[in-house]
């Protein structure tokens, strides 16, 4: 295992997440370990059956939950069932809905939004950065964020709870950039892609369809990941599609 690229996705029931799973597994002498919020059976059926590299399990993880993310870590450093470190970890899984202004948001939404979207990657990297993501020779942490968390660019969709909840969750990427010289973390925007998510907020601003395919979307992914270096892309804001900086 100490010779294979060992990487960590969350939220791969579908989606992003799916798509990634699905793109990092076919990639030779890499281990890959997916969690899910529910029904991590579901996530073996969309799986190819014969891959280049190994599944090495299906974790139940509600990114909202702070015992998910501890029984997590102890899974993944328990001598039965357990990695001896990770190498990338790509925080995808959140929340997107609903759409709302300030003025309409419920706070209690606005709340989950928090705990899912701005919390749920802190509580990994706090749960798995000692006892695994550490251990690798070039650690990296990786956020599926969205430009609809840049401050800069605000506008009047209505995506209040969303974006303020990226944003938060982008500061935080950005702050452990700057306290931790080992690791490679880095923030993306993945586009416009047609998943369920996109299509709920096309609906929210009345267009038909997101531009981008989950394929297309995690391709770019994939390179950037590949090419991301503590001096080069960490501690920034990227737009896949452009390679560009986003400002925050």
């Amino acid at each position: 295992m100490s010779n294979e690229t060992v990487v960590l996705i969350t939220g791969t029931n579908r989606g992003l997440g799916l798509g990634l799973a699905k793109l990092y597994l076919q990639q030779p002498n890499t281990r890959v370990i997916l969690t899910a919020r529910s029904n991590t059976t579901a996530v073996v059926d969309a799986l190819p059956k014969s891959n280049a590299g190994v599944l090495h399990g299906i974790y139940k993880l509600d990114s909202a939950s702070n015992v998910d993310a501890v029984a997590l870590r102890e899974s993944l450093t328990s001598s039965e069932t357990g990695v001896s470190k990770i190498d990338i970890i790509i925080a995808n899984a959140g929340i997107g809905e609903p759409f709302d202004s300030v003025l309409d948001a419920p706070i209690d939404a606005l709340e989950n939004f928090y705990r899912a979207n701005t919390l749920g990657p802190v509580r990994l990297y706090q749960q798995l950065w000692k006892d695994l993501l550490e251990k690798s020779t070039n650690p990296k942490f990786i956020l599926i964020s969205s430009a609809l968390g840049s401050v800069t660019y605000v506008d009047k969709s209505p995506c209040g709870g969303y974006g303020a909840s990226k944003a938060a969750a982008n500061y935080f990427v950005r702050k452990m950039h700057m306290e931790n010289e080992k690791l490679t973390a880095v923030v993306l925007h993945p586009g416009w892609v047609k998943t369920d998510n996109g299509q709920a907020y096309a609906d929210a601003v009345n267009v038909s369809e997101p531009p981008l395919t989950v394929e297309k979307s995690v391709d770019k992914i994939f390179e950037i990941v590949s090419a991301a270096t503590k001096e080069g892309m960490s501690g920034n804001f990227i737009d896949i599609m452009t390679g560009s900086d986003i400002l925050w």
